[in-house]
């Protein structure tokens, strides 16, 4: 009884029942620990430790900050408002309603000692 629950607690835990995540959002910026993307009210925080394939991490950090995107990935843990993501797809969502309007409301403000305003 013991050893099968935990087998079973072995394979829920195991990465293939991670949560799958598919959702468009709006990439926020890159620094040296990885990538931040904002959806479904979420902080997203892309790491740059591997388990993120290095030509996706790549395309985020050359994309203009608040460009509307579809990710799809693995969700890890609900931390406070972020969350961990590991990325498995990306593309540009073309025609967003809200990409110019957000980029204006943005505007030139950046945080004091940032390289972005967005995080």
């Amino acid at each position: 009884m013991v050893r099968n629950l935990l087998i079973a607690l072995g394979l829920i835990a195991s990465p293939a029942f991670a949560e799958l995540f598919s959702q468009s959002g709006y990439a926020l910026g890159c620094d040296d620990t990885g990538c931040m993307v904002f959806a479904a009210g979420f902080l997203l925080n892309v790491a740059d430790d591997g388990a993120t394939p290095a030509r996706i991490i790549a395309q985020l950090a050359n994309l203009e900050a608040l460009t509307a995107v579809n990710l799809k990935g693995d969700l890890g843990n609900l931390g406070d408002a972020t969350v961990p993501l590991t990325l498995t797809g990306l593309s540009v969502k073309k025609d967003d309603p809200y990409q110019d309007t957000l980029r204006a409301l943005q505007g030139e403000w950046l945080l004091k000692g940032s390289d972005t305003g967005v995080f």
